[in-house]
């Protein structure tokens, strides 16, 4: 009984943990609620906040997604090394940043040794990692090497399901080896925690799409968010044909999409990670785009460019380069300040990063979208 007791508070799986943790979460969200409300009429508390340090690892991809110049026309043949990723680390904690989110281009694209040191070395220092991949090159092997360093944490984009997968990222078995690979990830390692980031754009905003994401989500037992089609990010294109990104005579169709997100939330509400007032408000963001004035929160946020850039985001001022300059130095300066005060006022040419916390964060878009 005594070690029953003992592994269950070890491993967080007490009813009493599993209420205070909830518990926190609430009166977090409810002081950055408060924080937004706040800040929109004194500006000025805003400040340099990180909860997310994002490191793209390299510039380079396993796959030639339509929308997406990411290492060809945007930023070629750029990667961080080992010893840059490391002193990356070091500065984070340094400062008490705890999570770290090793991005691409596709991060399994850099050499595999070196990616299991920067887990390995990230899980010694306490941070919490994070993998964003395509999942793709992410085979049993290259995952077994990265779960015994330690990773937990995996948000996969997913573009599509099947056909419509592998005509999106130009690769004939790409879905297929995605899908195996996951089925590994689950059958080896059910504790590891694994997100879809599904994207919502031209080609999968029909009603069959959205049935096979579903099934997907369903065979997998994945939760799923909506990543909504980028419209103005550095190296995000309209598509070979331009014909991924989403206008007003599809509204039709968005609404249609949207309401059955809806129904399937009020189903299965652990399966998408989305809110039904973000869920509502999705269609406005897709159409209405930089014309949307709803406060960002990236003062909570990093980037970390595979050329050594740092900014809040990716379209905001630069701030530094970690080649020049320790991150250390980089962060928290004015330059940084000012950086998260323009994020939150919207002085860039906008986005829909961060759409559905941005929905939910403030008050008139959290009145304007509520379903009662």
């Amino acid at each position: 009984m005594k070690s029953y007791i003992f592994n269950t508070l070890r491993t967080g799986n007490s009813p009493f943990l599993k209420k205070t943790k909830q518990l926190l979460l609430n009166a977090q969200a409810q002081r950055i609620n408060f924080r937004h409300a706040l800040a929109q009429k004194i500006p000025q508390i805003i400040k340099p906040n990180i909860e997310i340090v994002t490191i793209a690892l390299t510039s380079k991809c396993n796959l030639g997604c339509q929308g997406c110049s990411y290492g060809k026309d945007f930023m070629p043949l750029e990667q961080l090394t080992l010893e840059q990723v490391k002193e990356i680390l070091d500065n984070m904690k340094e400062m008490g940043l705890e999570h770290v989110w090793f991005y691409g281009g596709e991060p399994i694209m850099i050499n595999n040794s070196d990616l299991v040191e920067m887990v390995t070395y990230a899980n010694k220092l306490g941070l919490i990692s994070t993998l964003g991949t395509n999942a793709v090159l992410l085979t049993p092997k290259v995952m077994d090497g990265l779960y015994q360093a330690g990773l937990r944490r995996i948000a996969v984009g997913l573009y599509g399901v099947e056909e419509d997968y592998n005509a999106y990222v130009q690769r004939d078995t790409a879905f297929s080896q995605l899908d195996k690979n996951l089925a590994y990830i689950k059958r080896s390692y059910p504790k590891i925690s694994i997100s879809l980031g599904w994207l919502l754009m031209k080609p999968t905003c029909t009603e069959e799409a959205v049935d096979e994401l579903i099934s997907f989500s369903k065979k997998h037992s994945l939760r799923f968010s909506i990543n909504l089609v980028h419209y103005d990010f550095p190296y995000f294109t309209d598509g070979i044909k331009d014909d991924i990104q989403l206008y007003e005579e599809d509204l039709p169709m968005i609404h249609k999409i949207r309401d059955k997100f809806i129904a399937f939330k009020k189903e299965h509400p652990t399966l998408i990670s989305s809110s039904m007032t973000s869920l509502n408000a999705m269609s406005d963001w897709l159409i209405k785009k930089e014309t949307i004035d709803i406060p960002c929160y990236r003062y909570n946020y990093l980037w970390i460019a595979a050329n050594g850039e740092v900014r809040v985001c990716q379209k905001a001022a630069l701030l530094g380069n970690i080649n020049e300059k320790k991150l250390i130095e980089i962060l928290d300066t004015k330059e940084h300040v000012q950086s998260t005060r323009d994020c939150f006022n919207l002085k860039c040419t906008g986005c829909h990063v961060g759409w559905e916390k941005r929905t939910t964060t403030t008050p008139q878009s959290r009145k304007k979208y509520s379903i009662a």
